[in-house]
């Protein structure tokens, strides 16, 4: 979904936006071509969306071409085995030319059989990591994952509101590919709910994803 935010009701509206290829959802967020003056509303409050460039990325020793990539924290989980989570995040993020930085929300060993034990870090740390990243380098974009409890959930929306206009894209990963359970559902989904989902520019549930939170919605059985 692609929206405004949330207006002065407090209520979340969103209009939704089909792309068909990378580069549409790149426009969108990025402000590139026809993008540019959806990005003007959802990008940094400094007026830097279309270059990506900002004075906290002086911090982090880039040259002047690279200070100028697009910014994208990823808030996620961590895949052992590099086939999902912040692992593929990253490496999406810098195929398509981006400058990609994390915020780990939990530990997990998995591998291509399957998930084998999951780790939740503490809030604290969480916080931390967020702190570090957008009070140096910034982020154009923050996208989230795997959100272990409610206590991350809340984190993330909280550091969200705190650091002003940025495209949030929210990816409400609750299972595994292999089927595990990578959240707590019955206190993730309504807490996304509530929180997260209505700061969201873009939000991108799968079919079962998306069941889950029309289920604590109310909206189906």
């Amino acid at each position: 979904r692609a929206g405004a935010g949330v207006p002065p009701g407090g209520r979340w509206s969103g209009v939704l936006y089909v792309a068909d290829t990378w580069h549409e959802v790149s426009d969108f967020l990025f402000g590139r071509a026809d993008g540019a003056a959806q990005a003007a509303a959802v990008g940094p409050g400094d007026g830097t969306a279309a270059t990506g460039a900002s004075p906290r990325g002086a911090g982090i020793g880039l040259g002047a071409a690279a200070s100028r990539l697009p910014r994208v924290l990823v808030v996620a989980g961590s895949d052992s085995g590099g086939g999902a989570g912040i692992q593929a995040d990253i490496k999406a993020v810098m195929a398509m030319g981006g400058y990609g930085t994390t915020a780990v929300t939990a530990l997990t060993a998995q591998n291509t059989r399957g998930v084998h034990a999951v780790h939740a870090v503490p809030r604290a740390m969480l916080e931390a990591q967020i702190d570090a990243v957008l009070d140096d380098i910034g982020a154009d974009v923050i996208k989230t994952g795997m959100l272990p409890d409610a206590a991350a959930v809340e984190a993330v929306a909280e550091k969200v509101r705190a650091y002003g206009a940025c495209a949030l894209v929210v990816d409400p990963v609750l299972v595994s590919t292999s089927g595990h359970a990578l959240a707590d559902g019955a206190a993730v989904a309504p807490t996304m709910l509530a929180l997260l989902t209505p700061l969201a520019t873009l939000l991108t549930p799968n079919v079962p994803e998306a069941a889950a939170l029309l289920r604590a919605a109310g909206r189906i059985a």
